[in-house]
């Protein structure tokens, strides 16, 4: 996988980078930033070279199909969210990863 993400040394190098600076400062606020970051040099860098599209995986989902799809997902997302405030399940919990799970107590 390395080889076809970061196959010369300047993406290997912003790949390093982007590793070490999460690995000494770990935040999510650090994940956005090195986001960033790297999206900005690696523009600064490549925005010369052509685009090569060497495979194209053609995929159709019919309209309807995509529009249940985004329901879906975003009821889940803030239902299970929101569902996770008022009802006390351990398996519910692990659906909400922004929330301290210090207060679920897991029993064998």
């Amino acid at each position: 996988m390395g080889k076809k993400l970061a196959p010369d040394a300047v993406r290997q190098t912003i790949v390093l980078a982007a590793a070490a600076s999460l690995f000494l400062f770990p935040s999510s606020y650090m994940q956005l930033i090195v986001i960033g970051v790297s999206g900005i040099v690696g523009y600064l860098v490549y925005r010369e070279e052509e685009a090569g599209i060497t495979n194209i995986t053609a995929f159709f989902v019919s309209r309807k199909t995509g529009i249940f799809s985004l329901i879906l997902f975003f009821t889940l997302l803030l239902g299970l969210s929101f569902l996770c405030t008022f009802v006390s399940s351990p398996l519910l919990v692990l659906f909400y990863f922004g929330r301290e799970m210090n207060h679920v107590r897991f029993s064998v």
